[in-house]
């Protein structure tokens, strides 16, 4: 029996070079799709409103300090009774958890972006 070598390989039997044809031809598909579906991810990420965001945590006057910790913003308020959590959540927040001295802002993309946007630093 004859060993293929790389130098060999134009002598493979036919239904080999479908087989590497059907692999290749997956791998170049599946790829596509990945990067498809990826580009339209991040394209379909809402853009918060930084206005109306700091209209829901009650003004620019309600917040003593602010935080950017990642992909969140930690703000402590004066009165946490003017937070408006529904228009929090229309401006584009993805969500927000609130303990007992500050309310974390969670976001998806763009925390960097509204945190200078909201406080100008």
């Amino acid at each position: 029996m004859k060993k293929l070598t790389i130098l060999d390989s134009a002598n493979l039997p036919p239904y080999l070079w479908i087989i590497i044809a059907v692999f290749v031809f997956l791998f170049i598909f599946g790829l596509i799709v990945f990067l498809v579906f990826t580009r339209r991810k991040r394209a379909s990420s809402p853009k918060v409103d930084s206005a109306s965001c700091l209209n829901a945590l009650g003004g620019e006057g309600n917040i003593l300090s602010k935080e950017l910790r990642g992909s969140r913003i930690i703000v402590s308020c004066k009165n946490y009774a003017l937070i408006d959590h529904e228009a929090l959540k229309k401006a584009g927040v993805t969500g927000f958890i609130q303990s007992s001295d500050k309310l974390t802002l969670v976001m998806k993309d763009g925390a960097e972006e509204l945190y200078h946007s909201l406080f100008n630093e």
